[in-house]
This record gives structure tokens, sequence and C-alpha cells, in this order.
């Protein structure tokens, strides 16, 4: 993890968002996943920017996270194996909790929450600090940030993976060498 997680959270607890993040979008052979994508530091920096208030809820999530992975499996969340992350996360997509019907509500806001981030970080433009090297994008075959499209393009069953994908980024540079 970066230092921005460091700053933000505990090691422990930005260990539990790589975690967590990697199971929502595990790496295969063909695609590398939330770590590579940049998906944790993304999810990072936005709690921080969303003030104190969102990172009390994510400490408590997290520590709820672990209580529950250790009821279910003796261990913290990150000490346990990727399958039995997955169940954990299952279940609280379930709104099920060892800890009790409301601990399972918690849980399930909390799973939300980072699951929404999660996706955005996933799928961002880069510039926010996500989808590092557009891995996301090419996961899901968009071509990015585009002026427009011509005609062949816009055709039904137009593979957009022939496309050159283009950030936010790429625009504004194509605008300055057009510019001069």
């Amino acid at each position: 993890m970066n230092q921005l997680v460091t700053h933000t959270f505990t090691p422990s607890q930005a260990e539990t968002i790589a975690a967590v993040c990697q199971r929502m979008f595990p790496p295969t052979q063909n695609w590398p996943g939330a770590e590579a994508a940049g998906v944790p530091e993304y999810v990072v920096a936005a709690v921080a920017e969303g003030g104190a208030e969102l990172h009390a809820f994510y400490v408590s999530g997290l520590d709820a996270l672990d209580r529950e992975s250790h009821a279910l499996f003796g261990a913290p969340f990150t000490a346990i194996a990727a399958q039995d992350q997955d169940r954990v996360l299952e279940q609280i997509d379930a709104a099920h909790s060892a800890d009790g019907p409301d601990a399972g509500a918690r849980l399930e806001a909390f799973f939300g929450v980072i699951w929404e981030h999660g996706i955005q970080g996933m799928f961002c433009d880069p510039q926010y600090g996500g989808n590092r090297d557009t891995v996301g994008w090419k996961l899901v075959g968009f071509p990015g940030a585009q002026w427009g499209y011509n005609a062949e393009q816009m055709r039904e069953g137009f593979d957009s993976r022939a496309i050159v994908i283009k950030t936010l980024k790429d625009l504004r540079d194509e605008l300055k060498v057009t510019n001069g």
C-alpha cells in the first residue's frame, strides 16, 4: 500500500480494504485484478476526501468485518483463504451475520459502500486514481473518452475493443497539439 493508505488507515485496515477489493475483482490468468488497477488506493482516497464521518464508518465496518471473519473462521479477514473471504462477503451481502440481524444490516451497509467505491475505482477515468493503465476499461471493452464515433463504430455488433482507448488526459493532450 502507498503512503496515503497508512496516513488514512492503519496498515491492517488498509490490508483489509485491499483484500475486499481483490475479492470483488479477483485476478485471473488473463486479467490482473483490483490491486493492479489501483482500486484499493482509489477507495482509500475516496474515504480520505469523504471526511471524518465516512472514515469512521469505514473503520467501524472494517472492525465488524474482522469480527464476522473471526466468528465464522477464527481469524481476521486477511488471514483466511480467498474462498472463505468470499463466503464472509456473500453472507454480508445477504445481510446475515454471526452476530445477529442488526450486525448483518450494518455490515451490509458497509459492504454496499465499499462495493460502490470499488466499482468507481475500477471503471473511473484514471485521472481520479483508479483504473490504472485502463485495466477496468479493457476488461469490459470500453474505449474511454472519445471525441465521437464514426458510422462504422456505431454499427450494431461493432467490437469497441478495436478503438484505441483514450483517457481525459489524452483528449486534453490532443487539444494542446491541435491548438498549439
